[in-house]
């Protein structure tokens, strides 16, 4: 009788270094990061001895028969075929959580502080239960992901309409051919104002009222800020507006 055929797991420095951030972040779904570790455990690469089924098994609380798919899927898929790249579900997950840092950084800080810090920062997203656990490290690589200076310091956007542009936007919310989602964006954009000295609205404010996400919310914002209406809006030919784009200064 013979034995069946060991699937061996070999990574290169690129994947295993990829598979660590993963692991380490601990900002992806739970079972990503366990799938990941399987596939660290069972690595074999320059020398490496893996664990047997039986310690990843008691490691993980995985089922063998799960620790045997994702050995099949590797050797058939390579790490896509076990680690999804393009799941929108978990690029939703990286962007809520971005945006969620991201608003915590622009926040007042703790008291007795001048600023936000990348470890204050970590804290605050696991004490509002947004992630399980998350390293300083991390943090730091999420909020720099945004940079536009190249200062260390993490840009503010800010909405200032014109009388024309705001004139635009209420046409185009009044508008029965417009979809809703391009209204509530609108509207948005109305709301994020600070032109003549209005008082924006915050982002849970018109995240509540208007349905949208935080991290919507700043990529409007950001897209506002770098490329205009339209850019913001994502309506090239809509018949409300002239192709100009309007850019306005972050402040």
């Amino acid at each position: 009788m013979t034995s069946k055929q060991r699937l061996p797991i070999k990574l290169n420095m690129a994947d295993r270094q990829h598979l660590e951030d993963i692991v380490e972040a601990k900002i992806r779904p739970h079972q990503i990061v366990v799938r990941t570790q399987v596939l660290l455990d069972l690595d074999e690469s320059d020398g490496r001895i893996p664990l047997s089924t039986k310690d990843i098994v008691s490691k993980t609380k995985l089922a063998a028969e799960s620790i045997s798919r994702i050995k099949k899927r590797f050797t058939e898929r390579g790490i896509d075929g076990v680690i999804p790249q393009n799941d929108s579900r978990n690029k939703k997950y990286f962007d809520d959580v971005e945006a969620k840092a991201i608003e915590i950084y622009h926040s007042p800080p703790p008291k007795d502080k001048n600023r936000w810090s990348y470890r204050s920062v970590a804290i605050k997203l696991v004490n509002d239960g947004i992630v399980k656990s998350i390293s300083e490290h991390t943090v730091k690589q999420l909020l720099l992901k945004v940079l536009l200076n190249g200062r260390g310091q993490i840009p503010t956007y800010r909405i200032s309409l014109d009388k024309l542009t705001r004139s635009k936007i209420r046409r185009l919310i009044k508008s029965s051919s417009e979809p809703a989602r391009i209204k509530k964006l609108a509207q948005a954009l109305l709301d994020l104002d600070e032109s003549n000295a209005r008082k924006p609205m915050t982002h849970q404010w018109i995240a509540n009222n208007r349905g949208i996400s935080n991290s919507t919310i700043i990529r409007l914002k950001k897209r506002f800020v770098e490329g205009g209406l339209d850019l913001a809006l994502n309506l090239p030919t809509s018949p409300f507006w002239e192709l100009t784009t309007i850019k306005h200064p972050s402040g």
